[in-house]
């Protein structure tokens, strides 16, 4: 199988590779988020262990080959001269809500052409395509890809070699281009390309492995897309890019930090001390309906070294909800 994905680039993506100063539209950027949400997917069904067993055959490992082929390049709008060097960049805020320096990054609405084929014949599998659905509703590539930025959306697909589509996970169901002239409603819209999504990837994975999710009575060690320990939002407010202003992301990444704002010395949206780090359990990002960008957070809980008080990410939720009038999409609140 080999498909290419046109995806456009709802905000400013800070992705670089040796020079720090020019941005770069590197593959290892995918391969890598695809790693993340390929786990998370996973981790609902079986322990760490066979997580990583599981990843290796698909996504290769230091012992063992890809299977896969990623390949990212710039594209022009449609899947013509592709890969292309105009990369078109600009100078952002990378921390907007310090009102810090300009930092070079990948321009929003900017046109990328990923590639992924398997280099050994067959489809790709079904639970790549389904973690790839994961990243693109929920997820992005490049440093602050869980704050607004770096994120990707699918416009259109193709396959070149003529294959035909899976039928377990369908590429058609993630395009939310047009989907602002089907319908008045749009936040409910996109509720349900998320359901749909969800839906689709749990009977896969309870397909595959002839299980339901494990219970996890108690915290994971790492985040999982389990519904137990995993809660989606979208908002029903929308922001808008004002050319020569600011993108839609930076303004809904300035009202994410106004609303946490009591919570950003607190272990619980992530911490850097020293040596010791733990990513954001928290990815906000935003996808565009038409002219109009609505916030999408998704929430993990896995453990925290020393902390227990899972309602406060409730208080945390309901700030937000002030900002975004936040609709319940998934998952179990927590206390």
């Amino acid at each position: 199988m080999h498909l290419r994905l046109l995806l456009n680039t709802t905000a400013p993506v800070f992705s670089f590779g040796a020079d720090q100063s020019d941005p770069e539209v590197r593959a290892p950027e995918i391969r890598g988020a695809l790693r993340y949400w390929l786990r998370a997917l996973l981790g609902a069904y079986m322990h760490a262990s066979e997580v990583s067993k599981i990843e290796s055959s698909l996504l290769g490992s230091d012992q063992i080959g890809s299977p896969l082929i990623v390949r990212l390049g710039a594209a022009n709008g449609d899947f013509e001269d592709v890969p292309s060097t105009n990369i078109k960049t600009n100078k952002y805020q990378m921390l907007p809500h310090k009102n810090q320096a300009l930092a070079n990054a990948l321009d929003d609405n900017s046109w990328l052409a990923l590639e992924m084929v398997n280099r050994l014949g067959g489809a790709i599998d079904d639970r790549i395509l389904a973690a790839l659905g994961l990243l693109l509703l929920f997820g992005g590539i490049g440093r602050r890809s869980r704050r607004m930025f770096g994120g990707l959306q699918l416009d259109d697909y193709t396959f070149l070699d003529g294959s035909k589509a899976s039928k377990s996970i369908s590429l058609d169901n993630i395009v939310l281009r047009d989907i602002d002239r089907k319908t008045a409603n749009l936040p409910m819209a996109l509720q349900k390309v998320i359901n749909n999504l969800i839906e689709q990837s749990t009977t896969l994975m309870r397909s595959v492995y002839q299980k339901q999710e494990l219970p996890f009575g108690e915290v994971p060690q790492y985040p999982i897309f389990h519904s137990k320990h995993c809660q989606i939002y979208i908002g029903k407010e929308s922001f808008y890019n004002m050319p020569s202003k600011k993108s839609a992301a930076t303004a809904a990444n300035e009202s994410f930090f106004r609303s946490i704002a009591e919570f950003k010395h607190e272990d619980m949206i992530g911490y850097a001390k020293g040596n010791d780090r733990r990513a954001s359990p928290i990815h906000a990002q935003v996808r565009f309906l038409g002219d109009k960008a609505y916030p999408i957070l998704t929430i993990f809980r896995s453990e925290i070294p020393k902390f227990t008080d899972w309602g406060r990410y409730n208080e945390l939720i309901a700030n937000l909800n002030n900002e975004w009038k936040l609709i319940h999409v998934w998952g179990e609140k927590w206390k």
